[in-house]
């Protein structure tokens, strides 16, 4: 068996197991029948809808990996408690859309980027471009954040997911002075 075709049955299984336990947490329970049942459903499923290949070839360190994840509680924290301030505070919040240049071309660490972003309270991804590798990004208070303070946010949270999760073969982190 090639490389390639190890590197698809990896990834084809990988997938049918993590179906199985999606399926088990609907189910909330296990049994012989439910596991029979659960792979029929889960080889179904992936044949019906077929995976493209992806390659996951990264290398995690870590000290970095702890520290994005870390970091990304925190942000989420501060993100719910400025969201429940707006929500009591008198006024309306002013809102914005704003468009952020990624560095990198991993599609991997364009999608956890874009994931990390959307899942901080205040903020949502409107629309991902692989091809151009922008993330335009509704902002839901542009009084305590200024739009460069987003852009700046977005690509510090970008070079912190390559750090944790560098490529093999060397995807370069972009420095500060490279970003601007």
């Amino acid at each position: 068996m090639t490389g390639r075709a190890l590197s698809a049955l990896r990834s084809r299984l990988f997938a049918l197991v993590w179906l199985l336990l999606v399926w088990f947490a609907l189910w909330g329970s296990f049994s012989p029948a439910l596991l029979l049942v659960g792979v029929g459903v889960a080889a179904l499923t992936l044949w019906v809808f077929p995976l493209p290949p992806v390659e996951l070839v990264v290398g995690v360190h870590p000290l970095r990996l702890l520290a994005l994840v870390g970091r990304f509680l925190g942000d989420v924290t501060v993100g719910s408690a400025q969201v429940a301030w707006l929500s009591v505070r008198p006024g309306h919040p002013r809102s914005a859309i704003t468009e952020v240049q990624l560095t990198t071309r991993s599609d991997l660490v364009q999608t956890i980027t874009a994931m990390m972003v959307s899942l901080v309270p205040g903020s949502i991804i409107v629309h991902a471009d692989p091809e151009a590798r922008t993330l335009t990004i509704h902002v839901l208070d542009t009084r305590t954040h200024d739009v460069d303070d987003v852009h700046r946010t977005v690509l510090d949270q970008e070079r912190r997911i390559l750090r944790a999760i560098e490529p093999r073969g060397g995807l370069k982190v972009p420095s500060q002075k490279e970003k601007r």
